[in-house]
């Protein structure tokens, strides 16, 4: 196989990479942006402060706004009426990847400012995801499954697959709080999320969920 060859094969798998990371990006909820970020080359410099309101702070005090569809953060200045966007790449522990699309596609990568915030090992779309908890209720064993969608939509069923049909909630989750609404509406504290067990604080208990 000729150089040329060689080279155009590389490229191709290069882009083939390129475009399976950027669809991942997807994956990404809102309420993981939510928070302070800084350029992960220059931590002591602020970049960008997310509210859930909508509203941000760019730099040191210029107020924008901003949404998020896809993978895709939209930033609009008023003050200027100039709009940019960032492509997400990839986003976790307290890291992303970022691609600005309206600064010559220029590569970035924005770090969690985690002295006031513990997302750094936890994240929403850690969430998504099937969970079993085993408790004892008068004096037998029941095991309920969690299935949480990344829409916001989850199901909820206990015992075997053969029992009543699973019980609908919806849920979001604004660190550390996870709150659940069905047929009531639970809100948990979540402590910790590693090896696989999801440990919450519930009505001053502990529980611990298994992901399946």
């Amino acid at each position: 196989m000729r150089r040329s060859s060689i080279s155009m094969v590389f490229s191709a798998l290069l882009l083939l990479a390129w475009a399976t990371t950027s669809q991942a990006a997807v994956d990404t909820l809102r309420g993981d942006l939510i928070g302070t970020w800084h350029d992960d080359q220059n931590p002591t410099e602020r970049v960008l402060i997310f509210n859930g309101d909508g509203t941000a702070t760019w730099g040191t005090s210029n107020q924008v706004n901003w949404t998020y569809s896809k993978g895709v953060v939209t930033i609009y200045d008023p003050e200027r009426n100039q709009t940019d966007k960032f492509e997400i790449i990839n986003e976790a522990h307290g890291r992303m990847t970022v691609q600005w699309t309206t600064d010559n596609d220029r590569m970035q990568v924005l770090r969690l400012d985690t002295s006031s915030d513990t997302r750094a090992n936890f994240a929403t779309s850690d969430l998504v995801n099937t969970y079993e908890y085993t408790s004892t209720q008068s004096g037998e064993t029941v095991k309920t499954t969690y299935d949480f969608s990344s829409d916001g939509y989850g199901t909820e069923s206990t015992g075997s697959s053969s029992s009543a049909d699973p019980t609908p909630f919806t849920w979001t989750y604004s660190n550390p709080t996870l709150t659940m609404v069905g047929q009531e509406t639970r809100t948990y504290t979540i402590i910790l999320f590693a090896n696989d067990y999801l440990t919450l604080l519930y009505q001053g208990a502990l529980q611990t969920w298994k992901q399946k």
